[in-house]
């Protein structure tokens, strides 16, 4: 039999395993994350032009960084532990999962009220901080850590669809000056907070209802205190750079540096992570040794990344006008130093999800996780101050080069 002809035999066998199913699942769950900026990113950098634009991005580097919080590392440390629980144990997983999440948002409403009103650039703005704490806490509800570790993405699937095509119409039809910043992200924390409580309410219907006790709630933060610190201090040097950058600048130079990143990070959600997220719950099930069976994986990834990063980079004029319009001119430069971000983090992600993560060294990833945290602070207030949003994007590319050359030499000592 020729080799072509098995290839076409066994290939609905491959594309209806679990994985598959699962990684596809995976890249549409990407693409409709994808395509909420993707729609609504050339109507408001018109309508909220380079400073509204900034301040809004401000807004949604604060959420994100609270999301954190709330989510609290569980889409790595409980989809671990939902990939190896039996069927009758997931319950009391989900069960403690949400009980840990309901403290953490009121905690973060909280402090997140008190912190706003330090922040530059949006202080001023109530209603755009009180949108932010609220998408914070409907993010970090998302059920993908429960459905990701038991395979079963397809089900959230249609949630984000739904949520995300209602939050495009929203958004343009309620958002038509530079005052309507804060109903974007009030719009995307109401379809945040949908998908949360329909999602989780599937599982629960699945599984069945589980009271968690306070003392399982305890264990569960405790459990994944590691991976949380990990998952904060990787914010400290990604989703937070707008804050950064946003203590030593104006909102127009914020609204430069976050449109070149929008671009950037949305081609790696969309295009990259997925298969690296599809990938995890089997390399926690196999452990280290997982690590040694994905070599080529991770090669694929850094093909992949170089790849993309030097389509970004080469169109970078065109992707600026078409997507943010002539206001936003000067994020080409910004934009073209951050294409090189695409093969690091396709690499670097990939040894930490199937390499450092399977094998318990959480330890080891959050010494370099603050570290870098801390160059990056120290780079981007003096780089910024001295080249605006191309002076930030050098330095984020500087910080992430260096967790890569980090997690490389942690991987190495697996062997």
């Amino acid at each position: 039999m020729k080799p072509a002809s098995v290839w076409m035999r066994a290939l609905p066998g491959v594309v209806q395993s679990p994985f598959a199913r699962n990684a596809l699942a995976l890249y549409a769950v990407g693409f409709t994350a994808f395509l909420f900026p993707l729609v609504t990113a050339p109507y408001l950098a018109r309508v909220l032009h380079p400073t509204g634009w900034g301040r809004v991005t401000l807004a949604q580097s604060f959420g994100q960084t609270l999301a954190v919080v709330v989510e609290y590392g569980f889409v790595l440390s409980a989809t671990r532990e939902i990939a190896r629980a039996t069927a009758t144990a997931r319950a009391a997983v989900v069960a403690s999962v949400l009980g840990a999440k309901a403290f953490l948002a009121a905690v973060v409403l909280v402090l997140g009220a008190a912190a706003g009103g330090w922040l530059p650039l949006i202080a001023d703005d109530r209603r755009l901080v009180w949108s932010a704490l609220l998408w914070a806490v409907g993010q970090g509800f998302h059920p993908l850590w429960y459905y990701q570790g038991s395979e079963q993405v397809r089900r959230v699937l249609g949630l984000d669809v739904v949520a995300n095509g209602l939050a495009i119409g929203a958004v343009v039809l309620l958002c038509r000056s530079s005052a309507d910043g804060w109903k974007v992200l009030a719009i995307q924390a109401s379809a945040a907070g949908a998908v949360g409580l329909v999602g989780h309410g599937l599982a629960i219907a699945e599984l069945g209802w589980a009271r968690p006790s306070v003392a399982a709630i305890r264990r569960r933060l405790a459990d994944g205190a590691g991976l949380f610190a990990y998952r904060l201090a990787v914010s400290g040097y990604t989703v937070a750079n707008p804050i950064v950058l946003g203590f030593v600048a104006p909102a127009t130079v914020v609204g430069y540096f976050a449109a070149a990143e929008k671009i950037v990070k949305t081609v790696f959600v969309a295009a990259i992570h997925p298969l690296n997220q599809a990938l995890y719950p089997r390399a926690s099930r196999r452990g280290a040794a997982a690590g040694m069976a994905i070599g080529s994986a991770i090669t694929a990834f850094g093909v992949g990344g170089i790849i993309a990063g030097a389509a970004v980079g080469l169109a970078a004029p065109l992707l600026v006008r078409v997507v943010f319009g002539p206001d936003f001119a000067a994020a080409v430069g910004p934009l073209r130093v951050l294409a090189a971000l695409l093969p690091i983090l396709a690499v670097s992600t990939a040894l930490v999800m199937h390499r450092l993560l399977p094998a318990g060294r959480d330890r080891v990833l959050l010494a370099i996780t603050v570290a870098a945290g801390v160059l990056n602070v120290g780079l981007a207030c003096g780089l910024a101050s001295m080249w605006g949003a191309t002076g930030m994007a050098v330095a984020v590319v500087t910080v992430e080069s260096v967790v890569l050359l980090a997690v490389g030499l942690a991987t190495r000592r697996l062997a």
